[in-house]
């Protein structure tokens, strides 16, 4: 079904169309138990199924168990700052730093963006 008409959401899509805060409509949902109150924010004309991502099968070891990461994972909890942990991954020849931004509950391959096919050259303008 649409998003408006949902169940689940039906009762917060119908209290911001009868004119209260959207804001208000995200506490409702809070204290019913609804955690992803972004709901909100998609097309309630659209089913949710439709507007919501596909999962990424999340194959490999968590990014704190990862062989190659678990040791600045590591270093982070012992209580060293990220920034040393950074260095220490650029001083063992791993220039991609931004790894210890992700969540080192999941696998790396989780989190990553899904490689985009690449369609040729780039065309230059007409002139």
């Amino acid at each position: 079904p649409v998003l408006k008409e949902d169940p689940k959401y039906k009762k917060y899509f119908k209290m911001i169309k009868m004119g209260l805060p959207k804001d208000a409509a995200k506490h409702a949902m809070n204290r019913d138990g609804i955690e992803d109150d972004s709901i909100l924010e998609l097309d309630p004309e659209k089913s949710l199924k439709s507007q919501q991502a596909p999962k990424r099968e999340d194959s490999g070891p968590v990014l704190k168990e990862d062989p190659k990461y678990k040791k600045y994972f590591k270093m982070i909890k012992m209580g060293l700052p990220k920034d040393a942990a950074k260095h220490a991954m650029n001083r063992d020849g791993i220039e991609d730093d931004s790894i210890l931004e992700l969540d080192p509950e999941k696998s790396l391959k989780s989190q990553q963006a899904p490689k985009r096919e690449d369609s040729g050259p780039v065309l230059k303008e007409d002139p």
